[in-house]
């Protein structure tokens, strides 16, 4: 052994550290010095089945009479099985292992019987915390009974258009303050698109405005929530012969549209203009 090979008898490799090769000093690092190391399985050694002449591989079988060991319970060749031999009473299904059906043998997998899990006649609510029978659910999934699930509805959906919630702005009372209706055309929210109504805000400052149908919304959004372009539009309509009918708005929402007009130059009457689709 020459001064540069590792110390380890029957070792050849290069020293690296210690005295040791990059493969035995990695070892000692991770398992210490009184690290055995697995003996190499003997590559004439058979499986032990009789009559079998593989080499063996798992537990002194091959691997073809350990799979079959694993699933069928046995080295010997598989017994194709017909209708009716499972060996639950009064079941006629194939078997698919261990003498078993493809529905007993999940049973037994999860449970470790062949029997079917005892299921609880009733269920008890989360909300109104009543133990009731099972019809009176009806969503399976969820533990709420049927007189709570509407409001369970409604907070779900309360959630979902309700991106500020953590600044704790209250859907419920917008909703109130507008009498339930798009802040824009009026439209009752049971009457919008997707049966609820958007909750509006300013993107320059994020700040809330009101509840809108999604029409409206979107509306909104294609024009920059911009009055000179929203007045741009009404031009163009009443320029290109579009409008099908023409009414003066109210006194009131005339005066609150006049300050988003007092910048432009030719400033008109507002009107609220129905375009023909």
């Amino acid at each position: 052994m020459s001064e540069r090979t590792c110390s380890e008898d029957g070792c050849d490799g290069e020293r690296l550290a210690r005295g040791l090769c990059s493969k035995h000093y990695q070892r000692l690092r991770d398992h210490g010095p009184d690290f055995v190391p697995r003996p190499k399985p003997d590559p004439d050694r058979k499986c032990s089945v009789e009559g079998c002449s593989n080499g063996s591989k798992l537990k002194g079988m091959c691997p073809k009479h350990y799979y079959r060991m694993r699933r069928h319970g046995t080295t010997g060749d598989p017994v194709p099985k017909a209708a009716g031999e499972c060996r639950v009473e009064g079941c006629d299904e194939f078997v698919k292992a261990r003498e078993l059906c493809s529905l007993h043998l999940t049973r037994y997998y999860r449970t470790g019987s062949t029997d079917p899990s005892p299921i609880d006649p009733v269920k008890r609510c989360v909300r109104c915390k009543r133990s009731l029978p099972r019809a009176a659910f009806p969503n399976r999934k969820r533990r709420i009974c049927e007189e709570c699930f509407p409001l369970y509805q409604q907070e779900q959906r309360a959630k979902q258009m309700n991106p500020h919630r953590a600044r704790g702005h209250d859907v419920a009372a917008l909703l109130k303050a507008q009498d339930n209706r798009c802040a824009i055309c009026g439209c009752r929210a049971e009457d919008a698109p997707r049966k609820r109504l958007c909750l509006d805000h300013d993107h320059a400052t994020n700040g809330i405005r009101g509840m809108l149908c999604i029409q409206c919304n979107s509306g909104l959004g294609q024009f920059k929530d911009d009055p000179a372009r929203m007045l741009a539009a009404i031009a163009y309509l009443e320029r290109t012969g579009s409008v099908q009918k023409v009414r003066q708005l109210p006194r009131r929402k005339r005066d609150l549209a006049a300050a988003g007009r007092k910048s432009l130059e030719d400033a008109q009457p507002l009107a609220e203009v129905v375009t023909l689709f």
